[in-house]
């Protein structure tokens, strides 16, 4: 598979191996496990409690779901706001700019349900390799 070369790439992209790079710290955000699914779950822009975010997803400890929910208000991506009713529990949603964000979150995961089959045989073809085998040369 060819790559495009990274003086080819467009220059905004350019800076996202820096550390300080505000490209480089959204990417480390949506690369962790629960992020892209909690934003999916928020996607259709109505306010969820916690628990329903946590229902949705499933399979999330409150201490993860909290920290990244936490995570994304801090990044602008989710807002969060005491809900009126008994015991004032917050309510969340996903931000304008979060929103803008679900395009191309979209994107990719259109081409992965379009590319699933090839990634399953990649992971099949990976979990059959014993992996004392040196891997082959790149070319």
């Amino acid at each position: 598979m060819a790559t495009t070369p990274r003086s080819m790439m467009d220059p905004a992209a350019l800076d996202a191996v820096d550390a300080g790079c505000p490209a480089r710290r959204l990417l480390g955000r949506l690369a962790e496990r629960w992020t892209g699914l909690v934003l999916v779950v928020l996607a259709d822009g109505r306010e969820k409690r916690f628990s329903e975010v946590a229902r949705e997803i499933g399979n999330i400890s409150p201490k993860m779901l909290s920290q990244t929910l936490r995570g994304l208000e801090r990044d602008g991506l989710v807002e969060r706001r005491a809900n009126g009713g008994p015991g004032g529990r917050p309510v969340y949603r996903v931000s304008p700019l979060g929103a803008e964000m679900m395009e191309p979150l979209g994107a990719l995961s259109g081409w992965a349900y379009a590319n699933r089959e090839a990634l399953d045989r990649a992971r099949e073809q990976y979990d059959a390799t014993p992996r004392s085998e040196a891997p082959a040369p790149i070319a």
